[in-house]
């Protein structure tokens, strides 16, 4: 009984520290992962925020500058825009129309040099000869950290509410 006893102890002197080690090692990650996370979470807002004000201000060329060259844009009628360039154009002829954009952020998490974000939007839109009318939709976001570190659109994705009857 007395070598089982010794045994035991022997384990728990060797093992403690070990044990203690991985769970320290354990939360260190963990800490360095929510740490990596809350980072990207502050430069997307950082770049929603600049992105919204450029929409504002219709400045297509400033928006186009948030999405990655090889960006995709899926649109609230199923259309599908590939490249920064192509998506300057069609922005070119669509934001003289909108004001008022505005976003908020249902979702969001990371992981490595991916990010996503889901949310709302709405806008009023006024189209010559038309009412104006308010719009609203829901929006999905992949976001790819750039080499250069910055983060940009990678994929888009927005789908329009339909009118209540």
């Amino acid at each position: 009984m007395t070598k089982f006893f010794v045994f035991i102890a022997l384990f728990f002197a060797i093992s403690a520290p070990v044990f203690s080690q991985t769970a320290t090692s354990r939360s260190s990650r963990n800490s360095k992962s929510k740490q990596k996370v809350n980072d990207a979470r502050r430069a997307v807002d950082e770049m929603r925020s600049k992105f919204i004000e450029a929409y504002n201000k219709q400045d297509a060329v400033a928006v186009a500058g948030f999405y990655a060259a090889d960006a995709t844009y899926i649109g609230t009628a199923g259309d599908v825009v590939q490249g920064r360039d192509k998506l300057l154009v069609g922005l070119k002829g669509e934001l003289p129309a909108f004001r008022d954009f505005t976003t908020t952020t249902a979702e969001f998490g990371s992981s490595g040099d991916l990010a996503y974000e889901r949310g709302t939007y709405s806008a009023r839109l006024e189209i010559p000869n038309r009412s104006p009318e308010t719009i609203a939709g829901k929006y999905l976001i992949i976001y790819r950290r750039q080499p250069d570190g910055t983060w940009k659109i990678q994929t888009h994705m927005s789908g329009r509410d339909r009118p209540r009857r």
